[in-house]
């Protein structure tokens, strides 16, 4: 009988033993799966947001690029389509020579009333033909001056030599004429702010 007790007791604390074992393998040696995370540091959520921020910005950079670029296209199209009309406009609208040679007729108050009604494609066009005919008065009034040199100087102070005087003074008259209208077109379009770069004589 005590052989038995005592067997039982041994099985009993077998049983216990093996039993707080199990628990310990269950409990003890492997983690807890339910057992809550560490928060986040604050370098990590820095940097989780310094990340975020980065890729905002680039997409806010992509976009403004794409919207300058567009902008810029748009621009340069209307620019391109304003340089068209005007060069259209002072293509259609030409002003003859006989025209500028008329304006000698008119006194210099006429001219500046009339140039305060013309549009600068109107202006434009005056002024390049002024431009034209000034210069071939010059170019008439060198070849004269070349002609009276090329003269012995018994047909200079003659008759031939006065011809020719004579034809210069008068070109000489009509140049000054129209270098002052013409000048009277030039300041209008200053006012405009026209570039009158190409408008020297």
């Amino acid at each position: 009988m005590k052989q038995l007790i005592v067997y039982l007791s041994l099985t009993a604390a077998l049983v216990i033993s093996a039993g707080c074992s199990d628990n310990n393998k269950e409990t003890g040696s492997a983690p807890d799966e339910t057992a809550p995370t560490a928060p986040p540091t604050l370098s990590d959520q820095a940097t989780a947001v310094s990340k975020d921020l980065t890729q905002q910005a680039e997409t806010v950079k992509e976009q403004a690029a794409e919207k300058l670029a567009e902008v810029t296209e748009q621009a340069n199209t209307a620019a391109a389509g304003i340089h068209q009309k005007a060069q259209t406009a002072i293509t259609n609208f030409t002003v003859s020579k006989d025209e500028v040679l008329a304006e000698m007729n008119q006194s210099i108050a006429d001219l500046k009333a009339k140039v305060e009604t013309l549009a600068q494609p109107e202006l434009l066009a005056y002024a390049g033909t002024y431009k034209d005919v000034l210069l071939e008065k010059k170019d008439q009034i060198a070849g004269l001056a070349d002609q009276l040199k090329g003269l012995p100087m018994a047909a200079m102070l003659g008759e031939k030599g006065k011809v020719i005087k004579d034809q210069i003074s008068q070109y000489t008259a009509q140049f000054n004429q129209l270098k002052e209208r013409y000048s009277v077109y030039l300041d209008k379009l200053k006012s405009l702010g026209a570039n009158l770069s190409a408008f020297g004589i």
